[in-house]
């Protein structure tokens, strides 16, 4: 650990002396000791909430799709079959 500092301490000074100045007043950049954490609580539940809702809903949407999907080819094979059946029966009607 003590390598690792003494390696590391001279490149953070170099860091901190050669920064430009302009940067002072964001956050983070500053200083490199922790900020106080934010109170966002509040904020995560509702925007997880939401994106579960949306979710849902989507989620919904999609099988609902799938489902008319569903029913709309098995319908286009029903229809085709009987037209297949058709038109063989026609084709021998003409022969």
């Amino acid at each position: 650990m003590f390598l690792q500092v003494y390696i590391m301490y001279p490149a953070f000074l170099w860091v901190r002396d050669e920064a430009d100045p302009r940067t002072d007043p964001w956050s983070l950049v500053h200083s490199p000791l922790p900020w106080k954490p934010l109170k966002l609580r509040g904020l995560l539940i509702a925007y997880n909430l939401t994106l579960m809702t949306l979710s849902s809903y989507m989620f919904y949407e999609v099988r609902r799709q799938d489902w008319l999907l569903e029913l709309l080819f098995q319908t286009y094979v029903a229809l085709s079959k009987s037209a297949k059946h058709t038109t063989a029966c026609r084709c021998r009607e003409y022969r």
